[in-house]
């Protein structure tokens, strides 16, 4: 079994790789704005960031509800 430290560690070399390539592909889609070459229009550029802003929201949830407690609790608040 792995220890603490050496699942840190392979978490680290994944993630900053994964990220480098979402990058990559994100800078690519970037240059696909270029109106010389390209036609679009506002509608599809405003589908592809609601899919890329859902899509990324989705990845973050992942991450921050691995910390929150799902049990049920009273607020301080009177």
């Amino acid at each position: 079994m792995k220890t603490r430290e050496e699942k840190a560690a392979k978490f680290k070399e994944l993630c900053e790789k994964r990220v480098r390539k979402a990058t990559h592909y994100l800078n690519s889609l970037g240059k696909l704005a270029n109106k010389s070459h390209y036609e679009y229009s506002s509608e599809q550029v405003n589908e592809m960031e609601k899919h890329l802003r859902a899509t990324l929201n989705e990845m973050l949830l992942q991450y921050k509800s691995q910390n929150k407690d799902t049990g049920f609790k009273f607020s301080d608040k009177n």
